[in-house]
């Protein structure tokens, strides 16, 4: 019954679900972020969970929940590209 489809019906419905999967995404990693737990060094400063540096000042004001710094995020997602 699908190829009787009106073919713009068939591109909204797949823009609707796009739109639902990116949506849903954001909002995963939104929850993500604020499960996070941070440690701390005896510094006060946040810790990579992954390589065990202090995370950049400047990352944790624009993600302040993060748990990783941006090597080990950059990492992740090169690795994620190839897979």
């Amino acid at each position: 019954m699908e190829r009787f489809t009106d073919p713009l019906d068939r591109a909204s419905g797949q823009e609707q679900a796009e739109r639902q999967r990116i949506l849903d995404t954001r909002k995963r990693a939104r929850e993500a972020e604020e499960s996070a737990i941070q440690s701390k060094d005896d510094e006060g400063r946040i810790i990579c969970e992954e390589c065990g540096e202090a995370i950049h000042p400047e990352r944790l004001k624009a993600l302040p929940h993060t748990v990783v710094c941006v090597g080990c995020q950059e990492h992740f997602e090169i690795k994620q590209r190839i897979y």
